[in-house]
């Protein structure tokens, strides 16, 4: 499973940083959704001008996803 298909799928009702990440990923029609590249991600999340609680976020999500 790709990281946007599993952050939806798993944190989109959460009412923390991570739930926010995943309903701003879902409504980001350019977010890269194919990937598992987590250095193609960050890049995307800087180059939207992601904030550092977004980055964060990304990056509690990604070491949970990881572990999947």
């Amino acid at each position: 499973m790709y990281f946007k298909s599993w952050l939806i799928k798993n944190h989109l009702h959460d009412r923390n940083p991570v739930g926010d990440l995943a309903r701003d990923v879902k409504e980001d029609k350019k977010f890269p959704s194919r990937t598992n590249d987590r250095e193609r991600i960050e890049t995307y999340l800087e180059f939207c001008g992601a904030c550092d609680g977004c980055m964060e976020a990304f990056a509690r999500a990604w070491t949970e996803f990881a572990q999947c």
